[in-house]
């Protein structure tokens, strides 16, 4: 017996991590209990439910292969120890304060969805914390860096992500970013959170806080 799970255990991708959903764990199920079925009665009906059951569970798995192969969008993660943005499309990018932390929080993620490891590019300089994902204009704010600053204009954005270090305030909006979206960091107090909110009510943004609601999940489609 030793020998056979010695064996096992030196087989290819027999220690690799394996995701199945919820669909498939309620198959698997199913099928052991239709290879009972089929061991107990030796029947054409038991042995036919144990391989549909199969062909169920692999039509469901190549659906999941193919809808991750095809993710693409932007995830803010909720960890207030770091900003982790991970960025999946053509490439995958993620923009972090702290690259440890990200691979420890991303890990399961990419693993799951059988993604590339990413390139990942610290948030050390304003102009890291700009991109454009599909057409759409990003800015990450993870330090203060409009103050004692002036500006004739404000910066168009689509999303704005801020973190704690940026002081909610009307004149972040007015003069320095314009966003249509704001989101607040999970780093970010909950006074700063609510002053965030009542400035985008005023202002009519939408608004998100990962602390409150949960990783961020924008721009996903299938």
């Amino acid at each position: 017996m030793y020998a056979c799970i010695v064996w096992i255990e030196h087989l290819p991708y027999s220690l690799s991590i394996v995701w199945i959903d919820g669909w498939q764990l309620l198959l698997l199920y199913a099928v052991l209990l239709a290879v009972m079925w089929w061991l107990d009665k030796k029947s054409f009906v038991s042995l036919a439910t144990v391989v549909c059951l199969l062909l169920i569970f692999f039509v469901v798995d190549a659906r999941n292969c193919y809808n991750s192969a095809r993710l693409n969008g932007v995830v803010a993660y909720n960890d207030y120890k770091a900003t982790v943005l991970d960025i999946i499309g053509d490439e995958h990018i993620v923009l972090t304060t702290d690259s440890l932390r990200a691979e420890l929080l991303g890990a399961d993620f990419w693993s799951k969805n059988a993604l590339p490891i990413p390139q990942i590019v610290g948030l050390d300089t304003i102009s890291e914390c700009a991109f454009v994902k599909d057409g759409k204009r990003y800015l990450v704010l993870t330090d203060n860096y409009f103050r004692y600053k002036k500006s004739a204009k404000p910066l168009e954005v689509d999303y704005l992500l801020v973190g704690k270090a940026v002081y909610p305030n009307q004149r972040l909006i007015e003069e320095f970013v314009r966003p249509k979206y704001l989101v607040t960091l999970a780093d970010v107090s909950e006074r700063n959170v609510q002053k965030y909110k009542l400035l985008t009510e005023k202002e009519n943004i939408d608004f998100y806080s990962v602390g409150h609601s949960g990783a961020w999940m924008n721009g996903f489609h299938y």
